[in-house]
């Protein structure tokens, strides 16, 4: 089998983590090699990733690519984001630019999901100062957690801290209590309303109908 990733996860969706996780070891290791030629590749989409398939297993490489100027950091953000899709089949901000997202994380429910997290927080990190340094280092990452066996995929509503734990809720978990408030508030005043306006009405002497008696 010869094909590229995005190719692959049309036709058959998202790989194994571990596979996922392993294949793009090999492409920070390919994107190493570019970096110390000081070259970057500048655009990696999931085109630019070749697969191959032997007895060895499935292997991945950078389609020819390099520029001369550019941001390694830049690459490394663009890695995390491949790896989110590789994972799950989606892209990590769909049509939005990255820039003031959160970035995408997977439900803390095992040590694997953890691992992968604090790879994709470093990798896309705002600040480049809080990322990873080479690609040789987020590499290395990729591998030790490619050694935690596989598990389910569960895409979290939420951003996860550093310790795996729930931190901030998303936003429309933030916007429900306070669209709810003003719907109770209104409930609640048209039950005094209603409640004053029996009060009153049992209160008031009973009229006599226009042309009718008082007998």
């Amino acid at each position: 089998m010869s094909d590229d990733l995005r190719a692959v996860l049309l036709e058959s969706g998202p790989p194994p983590p571990s596979t996922a996780l392993d294949l793009m070891a090999q492409v920070a290791d390919a994107l190493a090699a570019l970096h110390a030629a000081d070259l970057v590749h500048g655009d990696l989409e999931p085109a630019d990733v070749l697969l191959r398939e032997d007895d060895a297993g499935l292997h991945a490489s950078l389609a020819p690519s390099g520029l001369p100027v550019g941001d390694v950091a830049s690459d490394l953000h663009s890695l995390g984001e491949l790896l989110w899709l590789t994972l799950t089949g989606q892209p990590a901000y769909g049509d939005a630019l990255a820039l003031g997202r959160p970035v995408p994380q997977l439900l803390p429910h095992d040590s694997l999901a953890v691992a992968v997290n604090r790879i994709l927080r470093t990798s896309m990190a705002a600040d480049p100062a809080d990322g990873y340094p080479t690609a040789t280092a987020m590499r290395e990452d990729l591998r030790k957690a490619t050694r935690l066996g596989d598990g389910p995929v569960v895409v979290a509503a939420t951003v996860a801290s550093d310790t795996g734990d729930v931190a901030n809720a998303s936003e429309d978990t933030e916007q429900q209590p306070a669209t709810a408030l003003p719907v109770l508030v209104l409930v609640a005043i048209a039950v005094v309303v209603l409640v004053v306006a029996i009060g009153v009405g049992l209160a008031m002497p009973q009229l006599v109908p226009f042309g009718g008696t008082g007998h």
